[in-house]
C-alpha cells in the first residue's frame, strides 16, 4: 500500500493544489474493519454495551504513504481533520436525539390511535410531525457521519482514502526518504 500510493516522483508541485511548491509530507492512514471472527463478538459485545459493559472487538490497519503538500494544504487538511471530528460528535449528538424523538413520536403516535378514540386531529399531526422531524435529523446525523470521515482528504488523494481508509496524521518531512 505504501508504495503504490505513494507519490514523490518527478512533479514537485502539490499533491492537493497542484500550484504551489509541495513538501515532502507523510500522511498516516487508518482503517477499522470488522472480518467473520469479529462479528460474532461485535454482536455480543453490542449486547454487553447496552448493559453498561463490554467493548467491540475490530481489527486496525495503519499505513503511511510519502506526498508532496504545500503549507497551506497541510494546514487545510489538520484543519479539515479537527471540522471532522466536529461534525462526528455533532451527528451522533443528532442520531441520539432524534432516535429519541422517533421512540417518543411511535408512542405517543400510537397511543393516541389506539387509546383516544375521536381525537382530533392535530393531535396525530403532532406525532406525524414528531416522527417525520426525527427522521430527518436522524438520516441528516447518517449522512454527516459518513462525511465527516471523508472530510479530512483532499480530493486528489480520496482513491486512497476511500472508506474505511481515513487520515490518522499529516508528518511534514525535513529531507526525502530515498526510494526502496
Amino acid at each position: 500500500m505504501e508504495q503504490r500510493h505513494s507519490s514523490l516522483q518527478g512533479d514537485l508541485r502539490c499533491g492537493a493544489c497542484a500550484e504551489d511548491f509541495g513538501q515532502p509530507t507523510r500522511i498516516e492512514w487508518q482503517a477499522i474493519y470488522h472480518t467473520t471472527s469479529t462479528a460474532l463478538g461485535t454482536l455480543i459485545g453490542a449486547i454487553l454495551a447496552m448493559g453498561g459493559a463490554g467493548a467491540l472487538p475490530y481489527r486496525r490497519v495503519k499505513f503511511s504513504t510519502l506526498h508532496l503538500l504545500c503549507p497551506k494544504c497541510r494546514r487545510s487538511v489538520t484543519f479539515r481533520q479537527i471540522g471532522g471530528v466536529l461534525l462526528d460528535k455533532l451527528c451522533f449528538i443528532a442520531l441520539l436525539l432524534s432516535s429519541i424523538g422517533l421512540v417518543m413520536g411511535f408512542v405517543f403516535g400510537t397511543a393516541v390511535v389506539v387509546f383516544a378514540t375521536g381525537t382530533p386531529f392535530s393531535e396525530i399531526g403532532i406525532a406525524l410531525a414528531l416522527i417525520v422531524a426525527s427522521g430527518s435529523v436522524f438520516a441528516l446525523g447518517v449522512y454527516g457521519a459518513h462525511r465527516s470521515k471523508l472530510l479530512p482528504t483532499p480530493k486528489p488523494l480520496r482513491t486512497i482514502g476511500k472508506p474505511p481508509f481515513t487520515i490518522l496524521k499529516v508528518h511534514p518531512l525535513t529531507e526525502v526518504p530515498s526510494p526502496k
